[in-house]
């Protein structure tokens, strides 16, 4: 990172960056530069990407005045717009919700970063454009009749002449949207210092090389980048693959095999990997919160075989190693039984009548019998934030996240589980009370759409 950089933000300037990874790489750099220099403590820089600089003026600036509007955060903005499309004439041509859902928050947020109109009157729309700009007129009077404000349009009702920074330098951005060169314009109206700053261009040499398919391919850039690292180990190396969505197994697989090979048999890396895949995982499919779900998902009234012996197994509660012997019996013991299904009294009294000592594992029928009592004992119907806190008890009696101390990877992710509780939670706002089912559904989509990189 150039010294003129540090010097701007060593003089208290704000960094407002493209990505998240940027800004995760510009704080780096100039830790990096504080340690060089002998600083053991420095003041943490102002360093944000785009959304959340916008988010921390608006708080600023909402809070000075007093003000008491909601900001929606995008889970809340999501469903939202999910009942706006289900209560209209069109949701019936629809097989899947979701991605349309999607699909008309990304389009929302388009038109208003380019300032595009959404569809003016006096002109010929299909019945996808009809749809769309109703849903738009919907969801814009809710916000007007509750007084809540979203993430998208934000620049437009920024108060630029309330701004506290010193100055401010936009960091990295290919091409600057009309929404954002407004906002730069009345900054610099306003007496603000604002300061587009890319990048220097390097690595001008290019080469072309034909392989003969996608593995090769892939595994010649890893080797590649494996070279330029070995050699300076201060290197940063930038892989781009078109389909990385479709790919991402396959790329990891080879990765590993060039940077991390011990972790092809099972020896766990020492070290955090030199190598990190952008985007991550949906954070649903990480182990830890997956044994989370299946927890969660014994309020149920029947439960597969699979599920059950799924948790006999699971590593990440209670008891898994000193009753691992005895799990394992239970398990053989049901299959034994034939049952397909269980509901948990059922199960409970069969092992009670039917196996034998040395069949049980007391401790996991102890757990299930804790949590019978426990979901016998809440509401049908409860606000999100309440249906949260119910899930950290309904965890808590499993041990989760077990005994073994977290390491790195699974602290992160725990940190993340929290995260996703606290964005149920924040749906207090936008929606009555609901049941177990459904906030069961909304978790596992704030989840499932909560993309995850240790």
């Amino acid at each position: 990172m150039l010294s003129e950089c540090i010097d701007l933000i060593r003089q208290g300037y704000t960094f407002v960056t493209a990505s998240k990874r940027q800004a995760r790489y510009v704080r780096h750099q100039y830790a990096l530069a504080m340690v060089a220099t002998g600083q053991t403590v420095w003041e943490s820089p102002k360093i944000l990407p785009w959304q959340a600089w916008l988010a921390f003026c608006r708080e600023e600036q909402d809070f000075a005045r007093g003000s008491k509007q909601l900001l929606l955060n995008l889970t809340q903005q999501r469903r939202l717009w999910q009942g706006v499309i289900e209560d209209s004439e069109h949701a019936k041509h629809f097989l899947q919700l979701n991605p349309v859902v999607q699909q008309a928050m990304h389009t929302y947020a388009l038109c208003k970063s380019w300032h595009i109109p959404v569809f003016p009157e006096g002109i010929y729309l299909n019945r996808d454009a009809l749809a769309f700009r109703a849903w738009v007129r919907q969801y814009e009077a809710l916000l007007a009749r509750q007084q809540w404000a979203d993430t998208t349009g934000l620049a437009a009702n920024l108060i630029v002449e309330q701004l506290t920074d010193q100055g401010i330098v936009f960091y990295g951005f290919d091409v600057y949207t009309p929404e954002q060169d407004l906002l730069i314009t009345r900054m610099r109206d306003a007496e603000i210092e604002v300061i587009r700053y890319t990048p220097p261009g390097r690595n001008q040499q290019v080469r072309h090389l034909r392989l003969g398919d996608p593995l090769d391919e892939i595994r010649a850039a890893a080797q590649w980048a494996r070279q330029i690292v070995m050699t300076n180990n201060t290197a940063t190396v930038g892989i781009i693959v078109p389909d990385l969505s479709q790919r991402r197994e396959l790329v990891a697989r080879v990765m590993e095999q060039q940077f991390s090979p011990g972790a092809l048999l099972g020896i766990t890396p020492a070290i955090t990997p030199l190598y990190a895949i952008a985007p991550g995982r949906p954070l649903s499919d990480y182990p830890l919160v997956h044994a989370a779900r299946e927890i969660l998902a014994l309020g149920n009234r029947k439960h597969t075989f699979e599920r059950l012996g799924g948790l006999l197994r699971c590593v990440f509660i209670s008891g898994a190693g000193s009753e691992q012997q005895a799990r394992a019996q239970l398990d053989a013991a049901l299959r034994r039984s034939g049952e397909q299904q269980w509901q948990i009294k059922n199960l409970l009294r069969y092992c009670e009548q039917y196996l034998n000592p040395y069949e049980l594992a007391p401790g996991f029928l102890l757990m299930l019998q804790q949590f019978v009592e426990a979901s016998q004992n809440i509401r049908k119907r409860q606000t999100a934030g309440d249906w949260a806190g119910t899930f950290t008890a309904w965890l808590k009696i499993f041990g989760w996240p077990g005994e073994c101390p977290p390491d790195s990877e699974q602290y992160q992710t725990l940190t993340a589980w929290r995260d996703a509780l606290a964005e149920l939670a924040s749906l207090n706002n936008v929606m009555p009370t609901c049941d177990y089912s459904t906030a069961l559904s909304l978790l596992g989509k704030i989840l499932t759409e909560t993309s995850f990189q240790p």
